[in-house]
């Protein structure tokens, strides 16, 4: 509960500016961090100030949906604004609560959160890793080229996108999405003399199989796609776990002697380093396994090495935690879909030559790491996890309802980007920092190559439009029709109420995408993905069907359909006058006696407004 919290924010400053001052001893590494927080938060907002718009590409609508319904502080579970009565409780979405929960003290939209959001998660992310990265590399060239790899490095695929892909020939360019969707989706692409030799055109498949689509979704990626979805926390909390590895690390004093982090310390940072595990659940459920097993290996690590004593304050992070969103895992677990690992079956394989080509970066990390066994043991074990995930997530896949050629889809695109970070942050510290040469030659190597990726960002950024530059609030792309604007003005200021908009197809279509930006809840939202998140019981496909008959002035019953679903505002616009001149007139026949009509534009027998319950 406790709605709108503008009122916290100067008690929480005022705490956190006591709390800062208490450790003004620590301040010369607290300020470097920071100095790389504010950094990394200009950065992202350099790509979210070009490119505010939230519009219906990927998953941005769905997105700012999520941080909807928890726009005006109710009570948990809040109310489903793409299904209103049902309750919000299907979906991992604790980094969208975050988000609104920041839009509720501030005083801010929702389009605004999802921006703003968008740079705090990604900076901190960025800061993280810099506190990693800075713990076991003392050269600051080395320290930057691990935190650039991480931050705009891509795949394996990128140094060599410019020879596998003739842009010029293909009138198109490929380069920022093939390094990523390099198996599956770009292969029709492959026009060079290099990348038919590579990879020639296969004719012996069977009947109807398509190779498969088999994507990675890198840090970098995501900064340009530009998505508020859960993998930004789940960078996050990887991290977020890296800085607390590296704190917990026992550290050289004065006279060389190595000494361990202070009990009480250790037991706090102990409690925050097993609290990631239940905030990966339902911050991004599909990197779970995975964070699991990295904790187990760190674990398995200090056992061997003998350097932690209070293993009960990492159990009670995990129990504590799991305590906390217990109430939250009772509705999640009752509506979430069965989606059990299994084996990847031999024809959804990644293709050999394909896998070593995306992947050989981290291969070779792997390698260098596990050298590093009598050196470094932490390399080690970091390398042995990132090796085990990426054969975990070539050979299992979560069966989700995807089928045929993206049957893998979901799988890779989450974890692949994830493992990679591991890798390139994880394990690139430790080899780059090696007392062997050969190692960080390697390693310096591979990461530049990786760092290839960043002209390809650069030049996407400097080529793109930016018409809607620095309108944070996300819908400049909507409200450029000034009668939109108007509609979406009066909405936010009218009393709470569902609004009704036409729907032309199951999802990523305009449809509403007025009330999302009035936080509004609308009757129904894209029926494809409300089906997808709540199974066929939800009916969405069938009240699909009664809004086009509605909109074409057909339906039976009109009225009692719209008390029996409590619509209050109903949205009329150009493209619903265009495609049934007559509707409109039809309509008002039907709800007239219960609905006011309300113009917002009339030119002729065209009519753009909303009919508002008396």
């Amino acid at each position: 509960g406790l709605g709108k919290m503008i009122w916290l924010w100067p008690i929480t400053t005022a705490v956190s500016l006591f709390l800062l001052y208490r450790q003004k001893a620590d301040w010369k590494e607290f300020y470097a961090t920071e100095i790389v927080f504010v950094v990394g938060f200009f950065y992202a907002l350099l790509w979210r100030g070009a490119f505010p718009d939230i519009y219906p590409s990927s998953e941005r609508v769905t997105d700012l949906y999520f941080i909807t319904n928890y726009l005006p502080g109710a009570t948990l579970p809040p109310l489903d604004h793409w299904l209103p009565p049902q309750p919000f409780n299907f979906y991992y979405a604790f980094q969208h609560y975050a988000a609104a929960l920041m839009a509720r003290i501030f005083g801010l939209d929702g389009g605004t959160a999802y921006n703003l959001g968008f740079c705090v998660l990604m900076a901190l992310s960025i800061s993280c890793s810099w506190f990693f990265i800075s713990r076991f590399c003392r050269k600051p060239a080395a320290k930057i080229l691990v935190l650039l790899a991480f931050v705009v490095g891509g795949t394996g695929v990128s140094p060599l996108v410019h020879v596998l892909f003739d842009e010029q020939k293909l009138g198109r360019r490929v380069d920022l999405w093939a390094s990523m969707r390099f198996t599956g989706s770009y292969d029709e692409f492959l026009n060079t003399p290099l990348a038919n030799t590579l990879f020639p055109k296969q004719t012996a498949l069977p009947a109807g199989f398509e190779l498969r689509d088999i994507p990675a979704e890198n840090f970098s990626y995501l900064m340009y796609l530009g998505d508020y979805h859960p993998a930004l926390g789940s960078f996050f909390l990887l991290m977020l776990t890296l800085a607390l590895f590296a704190a917990l690390e026992p550290k050289p004093n004065k006279n060389t002697a190595i000494k361990n982090v202070p009990l009480n310390s250790q037991a706090v940072l102990l409690i925050a380093l097993g609290a990631t595990l239940p905030a990966m659940m339902i911050t991004n459920t599909w990197i779970f396994p995975l964070q699991g097993l990295l904790l187990l290996l760190w674990a398995l690590y200090r056992y061997q090495s003998e350097n932690i004593t209070q293993w009960m304050a990492l159990a009670a992070g995990v129990a504590g935690s799991f305590l906390l969103i217990f109430p939250f895992l009772l509705g999640f677990a009752a509506q979430a879909q069965n989606t059990p690992i299994r084996w990847v079956e031999w024809q959804d394989h990644t293709p050999l030559l394909r896998f070593i080509l995306q992947h050989w970066p981290l291969m070779l990390l792997c390698l260098l790491g596990c050298v590093q066994k009598k050196t470094r043991e932490l390399a080690f074990y970091l390398a042995l996890g990132m090796g085990a995930m990426l054969f975990f997530t070539e050979f299992f896949y979560a069966d989700d309802p995807s089928g045929g050629k993206f049957v893998r889809t979901n799988s890779t695109m989450k974890w692949w980007g994830w493992v990679y970070a591991l890798g390139v942050v994880g394990v690139g510290t430790m080899t780059i920092a090696s007392t062997n040469k050969y190692v960080r030659y390697a390693t310096v190597a591979t990461l530049l190559l990786l760092c290839s990726y960043s002209f390809d960002l650069a030049r996407d950024w400097l080529l793109a439009g930016k018409q809607s530059a620095t309108k944070l609030h996300g819908h400049e792309w909507l409200t450029r029709d000034g009668t939109i604007k108007d509609m979406v003005r009066y909405l936010r200021a009218a009393p709470d109420g569902v609004v009704l908009e036409s729907s032309e197809r199951g999802s990523y279509s305009n449809s509403t995408t007025i009330a999302l930006f009035s936080a509004k809840p609308s009757m129904q939202g894209w029926a494809d993905h409300v089906v997808t998140w709540r199974g066929p019981s939800a009916h969405a496909r069938a009240q699909q069907e009664e809004q086009l008959k509605f909109y074409a002035g057909e339906k039976a019953d009109a009225l009692g359909w719209l008390q029996q679903n409590r619509v209050r505002y109903i949205i009329w616009g150009g493209t619903d006058q265009s495609k049934k001149p007559d509707a409109r007139d039809l309509i008002q026949s039907q709800i007239g006696s219960y609905y006011q009509w309300k113009s917002f534009y009339e030119n002729g027998n065209t009519k753009v407004g909303m009919w508002i319950l008396k």
